[in-house]
């Protein structure tokens, strides 16, 4: 994701893992499978919750090492 230019806001933090639990619950039918239905939507949501929060992260560590200078010169 990161190589392809996306960038991580709060909005998509905090939006794409619900909208992820709502296509995969009710939109591609996880509701009919029942407890099994609900963890495969439940943990697909935390997988895209943690996607979205490592390209955050990965997006303030480029900023401040850039931000920082080199030790080595001097």
């Amino acid at each position: 994701m990161k190589e392809g230019g996306r960038r991580a806001g709060l909005l998509e933090l905090a939006g794409h893992p619900p909208l992820a639990f709502l296509r995969n619950y009710i939109a591609r039918g996880g509701l009919r499978d029942g407890i099994p239905g609900l963890i495969i939507s439940s943990l697909n949501a935390y997988y895209v919750f943690l996607k979205f929060a490592k390209l955050r992260e990965l997006q303030f560590s480029d900023r401040n090492t850039l931000a920082t200078p080199d030790s080595r010169k001097g």
